[in-house]
Order: C-alpha cells, then sequence, then structure tokens
C-alpha cells in the first residue's frame, strides 16, 4: 500500500492543521508517525512517540494515541471536499463496534476507506481498521461517527489551561480540563463539564 500512495503526510501536519480549527494535542494523546494517501484510501503508520508518557503509564489494551492518531488521519481524506465540511473540525460523538485480537501497545498499521466515509449535514460515519507490523489484522473500529464543531471558540484548550494554572476562571466558551504540575492538581465539577460539552456538540 505504501507504494500505491500519490503523497505522504506527517502527523504533525495533522495536529497543526487542527490547532487552527480550535483543538490542540499535547503530551501523551499525541502520536507521531507518517500518513501514506491514495484518493481511495489513507494508510496511518503510527506509534506512540517514547518520553511522552507519563512515568507511571499503565498498560493499555489499545493505546489511546494509536486509536486518536488514526481518526485524526481521516482529515486527509476529506480535506479536498468542496462543501466546505473540510473546514470544520470534527470530534468524536460515538462509535458502533469495537474488536482487538491483541493489544495495540505501541505502533500499528491503521486503514482507513474512502468508501467507508458517511457524511449527513454534520455528521459523519467511517471505519478504521488496524494491523500489526506484519501486516495481520488485529483490531477494527466500525462506525466511529464525528459531529463538526460549529463554533470553534467551543474549543480552546490551551488558552484554558493557561486560566486554570493561573488561577483565573474559565470562560463560558472554554472546554474544562485537569492542570496538572508539580505535585498540584485543579479539578471542575461534573455538571460543568456537561455544560462545556452540550455546547460543543449543539
Amino acid at each position: 500500500l505504501k507504494s500505491k500512495s500519490i503523497r505522504n503526510v506527517d502527523m504533525e501536519s495533522v495536529y497543526a492543521e487542527a490547532r487552527t480549527r480550535g483543538l490542540l494535542h499535547e503530551g501523551s494523546i499525541k502520536a507521531s508517525g507518517i500518513l501514506y494517501v491514495n484518493p481511495a484510501w489513507c494508510l496511518a503508520e503510527i506509534r506512540v512517540e517514547e518520553g511522552r508518557e507519563p512515568s507511571a503509564t499503565p498498560g493499555y489494551h489499545l493505546h489511546p494515541p494509536l486509536l486518536d492518531g488514526s481518526a485524526m488521519a481521516s482529515s486527509v481524506l476529506t480535506r479536498d471536499n468542496n462543501d466546505g465540511s473540510a473546514q470544520k473540525l470534527y470530534i468524536p460523538l460515538h462509535y458502533q463496534s469495537f474488536f482487538s485480537r491483541e493489544p495495540l501497545d505501541r505502533s500499528c498499521y491503521a486503514q482507513l476507506r474512502s468508501s467507508s466515509i458517511q457524511k449527513t449535514h454534520e455528521i459523519r460515519k467511517m471505519d478504521i481498521d488496524f494491523y500489526d507490523a506484519k501486516g495481520r489484522h488485529i483490531a477494527a473500529l466500525d462506525g466511529l461517527t464525528t459531529k463538526a464543531v460549529r463554533n470553534p471558540d467551543h474549543i480552546r484548550t490551551a488558552s484554558l489551561a493557561k486560566d486554570v494554572a493561573a488561577g483565573l476562571p474559565p470562560s463560558e466558551t472554554e472546554v474544562l480540563v485537569s492542570v496538572t504540575g508539580e505535585g498540584k492538581r485543579t479539578t471542575v465539577d461534573a455538571k460543568a463539564i456537561e455544560r462545556t460539552l452540550r455546547r460543543i456538540y449543539s
């Protein structure tokens, strides 16, 4: 599949594009790798970077940045759309099913097919297949549903993190997060998080 790609895209450029739309990836959730792109599919060769995980990271059956990174890779298949959707930020809503024959730990290949992407208004659905380094199909995420964010100001994670760290109250348009560092943790209540999520998904 790599030899059949017509262009290669670094994952860093995918994250950079997401930042322009208000979504920031930092630390252990951020994957690295290369996307091999063809009009019919995208093959993502992604991995968890050494040194980005907390020192006491628990074992994962499916490592979060591999799943998140593979979903982020779908943007390279839709960025050339002419209906304006390519300029929107899409975030996960739910998924239909997931199965795994073995853990996806440090690296994997994820394949997204253009034929699996369905779009209805502001909703997108897609399927993602996962393979190991030997090309064995070891996992599948079907019916991953994402929704367009109408107002990018509803996701301003970076500026909010700075405000919380400085002890400032978050604005009504910012996502509420926990900030850790130097042995301290700032938390927010569940109702505040729920209100924020309702604004994002509205």
